[in-house]
């Protein structure tokens, strides 16, 4: 249990600048940036107007105060920005290697996805001897094995010319 510090009491601000209160003192008045945001409110560009000291890890904390009344309501973003934000959020989920948008974002270290960074068979996931082909009902780059692969017609395997893994291995 922390001890009540009457060294950060200060409210006429003549010690630290500024009104100064120790932890859970402050008046309802004031609120932090967290608290604001909590009511659907941003500074507005007013200054900070008081502080909450206390002592904790490594020395002494401030958490600054503003007051709720010059308080403005927060700014919504507009259809145009919000479909910027998802166009580049979008961007950071799509491999430039087969086209794909993953459920995740493309790992900085890698530059492609996690399916072709391991390239193995989409088929049969056979990671030897590898080709990427184009499968247009995807509209992306795919990785085959030589069993995998398609005809000289350009078709897809189909059931029967693909039954196992032991075919994809030879």
């Amino acid at each position: 249990m922390s001890r009540y510090r009457a060294v950060f009491e200060d409210p006429t601000g003549s010690r630290y600048g500024i009104p100064t209160f120790p932890w859970m003192g402050a008046p309802a008045e004031f609120a932090t940036l967290r608290q604001l945001r909590a009511r659907g409110l941003r500074p507005g560009g007013q200054p900070v107007a008081a502080q909450i000291l206390w002592r904790g890890v490594g020395g002494t904390r401030a958490a600054y105060l503003y007051r709720i009344e010059l308080a403005k309501p927060k700014r919504t973003a507009t259809a145009a920005q919000r479909a910027a934000i998802e166009s580049a959020l979008s961007a950071r989920r799509r491999c430039p290697t087969c086209r794909q948008v993953r459920p995740y974002y493309i790992p900085r270290s890698l530059g492609e996805c996690l399916m072709c960074a391991e390239k193995t068979c989409v088929e049969c996931g056979i990671n030897a001897g590898l080709a990427q082909q184009y499968d247009a009902r995807a509209d992306r780059l795919v990785w085959l094995c030589a069993g995998c692969h398609t005809d000289a017609m350009g078709g897809w395997p189909t059931a029967d010319s693909h039954t196992s893994t032991e075919e994809c291995a030879a």
